[in-house]
């Protein structure tokens, strides 16, 4: 019934003839048809389910599983949601180190910036440091 309407819609909307096959109806005015749409959130119900561990759910409604199944969609191989460490609510730490900040800028020297910044890396010694392209002018990405 619901097709009979949404084809019925396409066909005014276009102005078409009655005799206009639907699938050509469709695709002139852009509109997915209805099989589609409806197969299309029932994979991604599933995958919902899925994220969710909720597959048994997926599994005893025959309708979705045959979509599933009809669409080669292999629900085991999608990744599962995972509770956080941490509640969200709990603020996180500052993991950005500013303490170069606290020197001003007008009475302190650039060999003092230069020690202070040393002092700082040294403190991080056990973290791994990411290289920098030595010239970034002439990065590949700066075409």
């Amino acid at each position: 019934m619901l097709d009979t309407i949404h084809n019925a819609a396409a066909r005014l909307a276009t102005g078409a003839f009655r005799s206009s096959p639907i699938p050509i109806i469709l695709n002139i005015s852009n509109v997915i048809p209805l099989h589609i749409k409806r197969q299309e959130i029932a994979m991604m119900l599933a995958i919902k389910l899925a994220r969710n561990n909720m597959i048994s759910v997926v599994q005893s409604c025959p309708s979705i599983q045959a979509i599933v199944d009809e669409n080669n969609l292999n629900l085991k191989d999608i990744i599962t949601l995972q509770t956080p460490f941490f509640p969200p609510w709990t603020p996180i730490p500052n993991l950005i180190d500013t303490s170069l900040t606290d020197l001003p800028k007008n009475t302190t020297s650039s060999h003092i910036y230069i020690q202070e910044f040393k002092n700082t890396l040294s403190q991080y010694s056990n973290f791994i440091k990411t290289p920098t392209h030595p010239n970034p002018t002439k990065h590949p990405a700066h075409k």
